[in-house]
């Protein structure tokens, strides 16, 4: 562990990362790396090649990637050259591997309690031999997905060796501290935070979430925008009582009005909306595809009625088909771009409409 904090002491060093994202996303994360740290970060020649994670280069201080919003997880990443997990175990290795352990370990004292090793062949001797050492090294429980310290053996890409690859923080990025109450169908909060960027508003401007369920997107909006009036409205009192109570937790930078109504009969006036999102029912934990075919186009005429000329509408929904056939037959709405998601399993897409 000295080893380890004299490391992160001697200030800037060059660390090799990898940023998982939601699949469909990466190009949000990159651009909050980007925009936060400028020339601290260097995306490496096959950053685009994948949609769900991307890899950079990083001078400086890796606690600074607590404040995240777009990403969902960064990783510490070492190399070997051997040819099987088993190279792992000799000595120049293995102090190398131990000492990238205590290095994230070092970034949050205390917080590590349990580690998850993840590899292919789990099961196998080498990876009981592996992990049984990596407790008896760092005096962790060994544990299973829930642990504290997760830590990955893969390939590395080219299959040049092999790599340890180590979540940074305890959680994921995207658990949320203010998510008290979980409602069914939450939407994941990276996701929802490159909605609202998709819609961010001008100065002064007015937000609307229709279907705001629990209040992730609303929330998320709340951090990015410079918006004079936010709005989250949803047909049903259950979902709204959730809502407030993440707002509360999470004592946004600006104020949001939840408001209870129906999603097709919005009670704003024509065109007094800049920047709309929606993240309709699926269709199977909430709402069914008959109450959908009433509700879709009904929620895309109202929009259409309410946003101003110009307005950015983002829309997600797994029944593709519907609002295709919808989009195609209706005049209000440009579509804009249209990004395939992968949210557990899930692949909904998400489209980005603009007012005509």
């Amino acid at each position: 562990m000295r080893e380890a904090k004299a490391s992160l002491s001697k200030g800037r060093s060059r660390w090799l990362c990898e940023a998982e994202v939601v699949e469909g996303l990466a190009e949000f994360g990159q651009r909050e790396l980007r925009d936060r740290f400028g020339q601290q970060v260097v995306f490496t020649a096959a950053a685009t090649e994948r949609t769900d994670s991307f890899r950079f280069t990083f001078d400086g201080d890796l606690r600074e990637f607590i404040g995240l919003r777009c990403i969902e997880a960064v990783y510490l990443i070492r190399q070997y050259a051997v040819p099987r997990p088993k190279g792992l175990l000799g000595d120049a290795n293995w102090r190398a591997f131990i000492e990238q352990i205590e290095i994230v370990r070092g970034l949050w004292p205390g917080q590590f309690h349990s580690f998850y090793l993840a590899a292919a062949g789990s099961g196998s001797s080498v990876m009981g031999r592996i992990r049984e050492q990596i407790a008896a090294a760092t005096q962790l429980t060994p544990g299973d997905e829930r642990g504290d310290l997760l830590i990955r053996i893969v390939l590395a890409p080219g299959a040049a060796g092999w790599e340890t690859r180590i979540r940074l923080t305890a959680r994921p990025l995207s658990a949320r501290s203010w998510r008290i109450c979980n409602y069914e169908g939450a939407l994941n909060a990276t996701a929802a935070r490159a909605m609202a960027l998709s819609t961010k508003v001008p100065d002064g401007g007015t937000w609307l979430n229709i279907a705001c369920g629990s209040g992730t997107i609303a929330i998320e909006a709340a951090e990015v925008m410079d918006a004079a009036s936010l709005l989250a409205l949803d047909c049903a009192e259950r979902p709204l009582h959730c809502a407030r109570q993440n707002y509360d937790a999470a004592e946004p930078r600006l104020k949001i009005a939840f408001v209870q109504g129906d999603a097709g009969a919005l009670p704003l006036p024509a065109h007094s909306v800049d920047g709309l999102c929606a993240d309709l029912p699926f269709g199977q934990r909430i709402g069914s595809p008959e109450a959908n075919r009433i509700l879709y186009p009904s929620v895309l005429m109202e929009a259409g009625r309410v946003a101003r000329r110009g307005a950015r509408f983002a829309l997600l929904t797994h029944q593709i088909r519907l609002i295709e056939m919808l989009l195609n037959e209706q005049s209000s709405w440009r579509v804009e771009r249209t990004i395939r998601l992968n949210l557990r399993g899930l692949h909904p897409r998400l489209y980005i409409l603009v007012r005509r």
